[in-house]
């Protein structure tokens, strides 16, 4: 057992990568990124304790192991010794709760920073490097503080930064990169309520994976920790997976695995057959290139051993690609590997529910469960060629304050399918969905009156009939049964091309006062996905007061912005012509509010926006524009994700999620806001319902 790992073993991975990076040359148009690059650290978590900031790694000019202080400058660490001697006190003091410090990352560095809460952090050194905190052992100093890291590589081709679970899940934060263009990628933020919804769900799965939750002697819950630590340390079954991998083995001793490694050269492909106890690989002219003995369950979780995977153009990716499929549960079900259908991850009851839980509890869907959970890019990473700033954010242990669910449609309520507190039966289950408005759904309905799932508490003020809109995800044709209250069923289909991005459909639903149940179900054959539900009045709402904490505008007739919102219609929008546009407005729809003074609250800018491309199949997209002070310069600008319309007549809501930003926000003073909405993509016209149709929910008090 490893009782500390010494940082030369990441370092070497990280070099490695950076290497590959930087054979990527820059184009003529691109600048070389700064030889200083600001990180900007932002303490969101709502925690009290003193944060302490390490920023670690090797220079990679080179080769020495070293530190970083806050103004950019890297130190090697000095000679250590055996017994491993205590690493020199390079902590830096972190910000404040609500606070953010600025750090400087030189270029040619690779590494990690740490942070930790309430106490510093105890770093050793030896003849080979420095010796890093490896909590998952009871005596490691570190053991009881409540720290973790982020990843990193900044050299010429740009930053590579993430936010790592493959070792362990502990303090939740967002990375993100700001590059020249002033356009902002982020990844690694939580649902509401993340962090404890992962330890939750860590705990609550049977066959002991509630041994990988460590909790301090206070009652604070420490960190989960990834399987094979649990298996190195003796709290986690190190047989987990063997009636998997047999299962695995005996398919292919009579069916062909065919791996494609890489997903830009589909004709590139390997074809294996297990022999006794090797899984033989063959290139397409029948040569053996690649030979895996039957993995242990330490094997598959930690991507190493019998399924090592070494630097090379052959076996190294075969290797990553059976891993990938192992952790995922689709080898041996799904004959091709990798596959990039995440509706097809982890739905298998013997499977990695550790990345399953962190890729169902991120915004987005992304998460980096293991080793090469970047096969087919659904790691949490970012990148930049050319960056001009860096973030970590430390978001809420709590409930707190992640970007805030769309606001309700005007008259109505949304409730998302994956929501705690619907009831979800049989094989019906919670999966992450990039592209989802909660960053997950709910799969496996029908196919059986057993898989279903219950939408609860769909509370509306008065008994009547109401607009029921689902937002379900399939390719190819499937329907719902959809019963209210226990009632007689009506049938809903959707005709759809991706199991990735999500559709409309529209029905009538009869409500009692108060609460409702909505189920969904198909008895003969599988339903769709189901992303979330919207219901709204099938009358004229009256403008609903805004909600708690923040300001509603209304999309209005004359292109204006308004605080009331008035009758419905519609504004017509242009076609893409057949030109990608995505982030670039084009022949947009322009509203423009008048003089506002408010409050900036904290949040993030929220947004309902009804829709219809008629029988076209378009992409709608949303920027919105702050200009703070009313002097004509937009100073906060956010554009937001397209939104794939359905080619089939109806509205449909628009809720997307964050794509890009420049700016920040702050307090309006006579300030104004800009609404633009085009078409991204597409070939045809689309309209933008208006009055109580469509509304922005301004962060503003």
């Amino acid at each position: 057992m490893r009782t500390r790992r010494a940082i030369r073993q990441w370092l070497g991975a990280a070099a490695c990568v950076a290497a590959i990076a930087a054979i990527t040359p820059l184009s003529s148009a691109e600048a070389a990124p700064p030889s200083l690059l600001p990180l900007n650290v932002t303490n969101n978590s709502g925690r009290g304790e003193q944060v302490y900031l390490y920023v670690l790694g090797v220079n990679l000019n080179t080769g020495r192991l070293g530190y970083v202080n806050a103004s950019g400058t890297f130190t090697p660490w000095p000679a250590g010794s055996l017994p491993p001697s205590p690493a020199p006190d390079v902590a830096i003091s972190g910000p404040g709760s609500g606070a953010t410090s600025t750090l400087q990352i030189p270029i040619n560095l690779s590494g990690r920073m740490y942070m930790s809460f309430g106490e510093k952090l105890k770093f050793f050194l030896t003849p080979d490097g420095l010796v890093q905190p490896a909590p998952w052992n009871p005596s490691d100093p570190n053991r009881n503080i409540l720290f973790d890291w982020s990843e990193f590589t900044y050299n010429p081709s740009g930053l590579w930064l993430n936010s790592s679970q493959v070792d362990m899940f502990s303090v939740p934060h967002a990375v993100g990169v700001t590059g020249s263009s002033g356009a902002t990628k982020q990844a690694g933020q939580l649902v509401a309520d993340g962090r404890n919804r992962i330890f939750d769900a860590v705990a609550g799965v049977p066959g002991g994976w509630s041994g990988l939750i460590n909790t301090r002697a206070d009652g604070t819950r420490l960190r989960v920790l990834a399987p094979r630590l649990g298996i190195e340390t003796g709290t986690f079954s190190a047989t987990y997976l063997d009636s998997y991998i047999n299962q695995v083995w005996t398919t292919y001793q009579s069916t062909t695995l065919t791996v494609v490694p890489f997903q830009q050269q589909p004709g590139l492909q390997y074809f294996g057959r297990v022999s006794g106890t090797a899984m033989n690989f063959t290139n397409a002219s029948g040569a053996q290139v690649a030979s895996f003995q039957k993995p242990l369950t330490k094997d598959v979780f930690g991507c190493d051993g019998r399924l090592a995977a070494p630097n090379d153009q052959v076996v190294g990716p075969i290797a990553r690609s059976l891993c990938a499929a192992f952790h995922r549960s689709t080898l041996g079900f799904i004959h091709t590997a990798p596959t990039y259908n995440a509706s097809e991850f982890y739905t298998r009851a013997i499977t990695d529910h550790y990345s399953k839980i962190m890729h169902a509890n991120m915004v987005d869907g992304r998460a980096y469960g293991f080793a090469f959970d970047d096969v087919g890019g659904f790691e949490s990473l970012v990148h930049d060629g050319d960056p001009r700033s860096a973030q970590i954010t430390l978001t809420p242990f709590g409930a707190g304050s992640p970007p805030p669910p769309p606001p309700p449609p005007p008259g109505g309520v949304i409730v998302e399918a994956e929501a705690t507190a619907n009831t979800l039966s049989g094989a019906a289950a919670r999966r992450a969905c990039t592209a989802c408005s909660g960053g997950q759904m709910v799969g496996n309905i029908g196919n059986g009156a057993a898989n279903s799932v219950t939408v609860n508490n769909v509370n509306v003020a008065a008994a009547g009939s109401y607009e029921l809109t689902i937002r379900g995800l399939v390719s190819g044709t499937r329907s719902f049964g959809v019963s209210v209250n226990g009632g007689a069923a009506s049938t809903v289909s959707f005709t759809g091309t991706s199991w990735s991005t999500p559709i409309s459909r529209t029905a009538t639903v009869t409500l009692n006062a108060g609460a409702n149940n909505i189920r969904f179900f198909n008895n003969t054959t599988w339903a769709p996905d189901l992303d979330r539900i919207e219901v709204r009045s099938t009358g004229t709402p009256p403008p609903p007061p805004p909600p708690g904490g923040s300001t509603n505008l209304y999309l209005l007739a004359g292109n204006a912005l308004g605080g009331a919102a008035g009758g419905p219609g519609s504004l017509p929008i242009t076609s893409a012509g057949g030109v990608n546009h995505d982030g670039t407005p084009f022949n947009a729809q322009v509203l423009t509010s008048g003089a506002l003074n408010l409050t900036y609250n904290g949040g993030a800018t929220a947004f309902d926006l009804f829709v219809d491309s008629g029988s076209a199949g378009n992409g709608t997209q949303l920027r919105v524009s702050y200009d703070l002070t009313g002097n004509g310069s937009w100073d906060r600008v956010e554009t937001y994700r397209y939104f794939a319309t359905d080619p089939v007549n109806g509205y449909e809501h628009y809720t997307g999620s964050l794509q890009s930003s420049t700016g920040a926000l702050g307090n309006l003073v006579n300030g104004r806001v800009r609404v633009e909405v085009w078409n991204a993509i597409g070939n045809g016209a689309s309209s933008v319902g208006i009055g109580n149709q469509s509304v922005i929910n301004l962060p503003y008090l």
